[in-house]
């Protein structure tokens, strides 16, 4: 597979909560227009963005924190995980595995994911 196809899968996984196996607030557009594509590869991704006209105000939002964590994490995911194989929360687990050597933007977003939220 070429590197620059693997770099945009690895960033797809990568994008979304609903990669990590929670659909979070997509989790009703999924429902209603994707739940015949098969998960991985980015293809529910894709199908949200082919519907991103009938999304919600949460699902885009949603979407568009994942594009922040694209653009935070790509030379660290080309760095340490070209090698990762796909599947829901791989690529975060090898970023996890490397938090040490990420970038100090890549490292916040990942590891904002870890912190236990804040008792009312």
């Amino acid at each position: 597979m070429p590197r620059q196809s693997l770099i945009i899968i690895a960033l797809l996984i990568l994008s979304s909560p609903a990669s990590y196996g929670q659909a979070g607030a997509c989790a009703d557009e999924i429902a209603r227009y994707c739940s015949s594509v098969p998960r991985g590869g980015g293809r529910v991704r894709a199908c949200l963005k082919k519907h991103e006209a009938d999304l919600s105000a949460g699902c885009k939002q949603q979407i568009g924190a994942a594009s922040k964590r694209i653009d935070a994490c790509r030379a660290d995911i080309e760095k340490h995980c070209t090698n990762s194989q796909p599947g829901p929360g791989a690529l975060r687990a090898c970023l996890l595995e490397h938090r040490d050597e990420l970038s100090r933007d890549c490292k916040a977003l990942i590891t904002a994911d870890e912190k236990p939220a804040n008792p009312s």
